[in-house]
């Protein structure tokens, strides 16, 4: 009888110490400012959440902080009062009933820091003023961390705030206002990374933007080749650009009066050159890639950048007499263009008439504002040389050969030359194959 009693009682023995609920430990505080701190510990065994406690040292109030999880090992204590020591303590509960508990640690104290003024910063000033956007600018405080900017329409009650302004910032651009309009702005001072001391906001600057003036619309289309031989295949560009507030391009058509576009030996998926468009807040670069083909005159090419995703598509022709290329102008939003350079890059794709004489390329342009423009350009000449140089003159003094692009080269058949002599003459020569 007395073996089974022992038996019972080393049974509950055990399982009490088992179900004990340990409590976290090594209390310790960090990031101590004049209004908060950051209590630390190290985790329980088995613990499902826990409870902290604080109170001014001295006095019998405590105030509770709860909802702080298993994985939790540490939990901001706000709203604290500077130069003041407090007491802090922690519970664990080991159930999600608050039955199982540890009962609360001994207390940890700290000593909240004295308050400092944060500063603000002054002398705010406003220049670059256009009709949409301006540049805020102010002198820095010392001990500065960050900045916020507000702004809003002078008689409205709504601000937009601009952050991410680092302490080494003296200026920020104040975008997306309207034209001929009169804002307020200000600025707010943060003494630390917690927004907290901060200086609150300064008193008001005022701006009034300028007026909107479009630019005329006057689009630059500019055809480029790589070689100018007669029925010969050749790099091909057209850059098109246009100056800032200018009305945005709607449509374009571009076409020769001779030459050829080498369709029917593409396939979809097929890359047949690149493009580029730069600008003053954007640039990007895309590969040129066949969509589809209908028969050996059209093609549908989209434009896709590094990313794989389309950022356009345009149309190639092959006309009865010469090319055609037809775009479509995404639509941004608004009807003015910030201004442009951009360009596409045909490999070897189109193919020279085989008559001598200069390809007219024409473009017709329209904005989304209905403007009409008709650009011609008959700057290229193509040439069909057939005499064979077999000799240099003897009188002349033959000192380097260059081809059409300035490098040295050696005389070689299928290609335009330019023989400089020592006189300073040069003789413009094609090798015919």
């Amino acid at each position: 009888m007395k073996k089974v009693i022992l038996s019972i009682s080393f049974i509950w023995f055990t399982s009490n110490i088992f179900s004990q609920c340990l409590n976290a430990d090594s209390l310790y505080i960090t990031n101590i400012t004049y209004v908060n701190v950051q209590a630390n510990w190290i985790a329980a065994p088995n613990a499902d959440h826990y409870k902290i406690h604080y109170r001014e040292l001295g006095t019998s109030n405590w105030s509770n902080l709860g909802n702080i999880d298993s994985t939790m090992t540490s939990r901001l204590i706000p709203m604290l009062q500077s130069q003041t020591t407090y007491e802090w303590e922690i519970e664990t509960f080991c159930d999600s009933t608050n039955q199982n508990g540890s009962g609360w640690s001994y207390p940890d104290t700290f000593t909240t820091s004295i308050f400092v003024q944060c500063v603000n910063a002054d002398s705010l000033y406003t220049n670059s003023i256009t009709h949409e956007n301006a540049i805020g600018n102010w002198n820095p405080p010392a001990g500065v961390n960050h900045y916020l900017v507000r702004v809003r329409e002078i008689g409205t009650t709504n601000w937009s705030n601009f952050g991410n302004i680092d302490s080494t910032m003296t200026s920020r651009l104040i975008p997306l206002l309207q034209q001929q309009t009169t804002y307020e702005w200000q600025i707010n001072t943060f003494c630390d990374s917690g927004n907290q001391p901060n200086s609150g906001w300064s008193v008001s600057d005022t701006f009034t933007t300028a007026a909107f003036i479009p630019a005329v619309f006057n689009p630059i289309f500019i055809p480029i080749i790589g070689n100018i031989q007669c029925n010969q295949n050749t790099p091909f560009s057209i850059r098109a650009s246009q100056i800032q507030d200018e009305p945005d391009i709607a449509s374009t058509v571009f076409w020769s009066d001779k030459g050829h576009f080498e369709i029917s030996t593409l396939n979809g998926g097929d890359t047949v050159g690149n493009a580029s468009y730069t600008s003053s807040f954007l640039n990007f670069n895309s590969i040129m890639i066949v969509d589809f083909t209908l028969g050996p005159n059209y093609a549908k090419i989209d434009l896709i950048d590094s990313l794989g995703v389309t950022m356009g598509f345009f149309l190639i022709e092959n006309l009865s007499s010469g090319i055609k290329v037809s775009s479509i102008g995404p639509n941004d939003g608004n009807n003015y263009t910030n201004g442009y350079i951009s360009q596409l890059n045909f490999i070897d794709l189109f193919v020279n008439p085989s008559s001598a004489g200069p390809i007219t390329f024409t473009a017709d342009i329209n904005s989304e504002l209905g403007d009409v423009l008709a650009e011609v350009d008959s700057s290229i000449i193509i040439v069909c040389n057939t005499s064979l140089i077999s000799e240099v003159n003897n009188n002349k003094k033959l000192i380097k050969i260059v081809d059409i692009l300035g490098r040295e080269s050696k005389i070689s058949k299928g290609n335009i030359l330019f023989l400089i002599y020592k006189d300073g003459t040069v003789e413009k020569k094609y090798f015919l194959k």
